[in-house]
């Protein structure tokens, strides 16, 4: 018998929100599923650390909507790290993204995006569709007009000052923080999420 969808449901600092609970994740309480959407780093610990999780602000982290910011003291920049200004942290094609004041990615997978040019009204319906380096190259052969942008599919994220977004109040972070998203995207019940932010 397949697991029934959960979702949290409620009001987030300045709009509603509606977020899918991952099925692996057993819950029946909204405390359950709030632990439920913290990143795993988060979670593991006594459970008398339960009340402090729950917290949007804490020693152990700092969230603003889907992102929490984990401090990461001993993080220095390398030379090949170069610090990103205003640097945009999205969940995907869709959502507005929040935007750090410095950031420094690195890691992660290659991924390629192609930029829908005007005359291409058959464009499939879902342009944001990420290509490996190998499918980007064999399209960009079929297509030249297409014009590609590279970006880094799951890299170590970390960031330090001002983090902005419309529908949150700002966050400043003294010092560098590690950025990981909460779990929604491991709930197959998020295909039935749509983001209008």
């Amino acid at each position: 018998m397949p697991r029934q969808s959960r979702y949290l449901c409620g009001h987030d600092e300045r709009h509603w929100f509606v977020a899918a609970i991952p099925e692996a994740t057993p819950v029946s309480t909204v405390e359950d599923a709030k632990l439920a959407l913290r990143p795993a780093v988060l979670v593991a610990g006594p459970a008398s650390a339960r009340k402090r999780l729950m917290a949007r602000r804490s020693v152990a982290s700092i969230r603003q909507g889907e992102w929490f910011f984990v401090p990461a003291p001993d993080f220095r920049p390398g030379p090949l790290n170069p610090i990103r200004r205003n640097e945009p942290i999205s969940r995907g094609a869709g959502s507005t993204p929040h935007v750090a004041e410095e950031a420094v990615r690195f890691g992660g997978t290659v991924v390629w995006f192609a930029q829908r040019p005007w005359k291409y009204p058959q464009w499939p319906s879902r342009p944001s569709r990420a290509y490996s380096p190998a499918e980007m190259e064999r399209l960009s052969i079929s297509h030249p007009a297409w014009r590609w942008e590279s970006m880094l599919r799951d890299p170590e994220l970390y960031v330090r000052g001002a983090v902005r977004h419309p529908d949150h109040a700002t966050v400043q972070l003294r010092g560098w923080h590690r950025v990981y998203m909460n779990t929604e995207s491991l709930a197959r019940a998020a295909s039935n999420v749509m983001f209008l932010d």
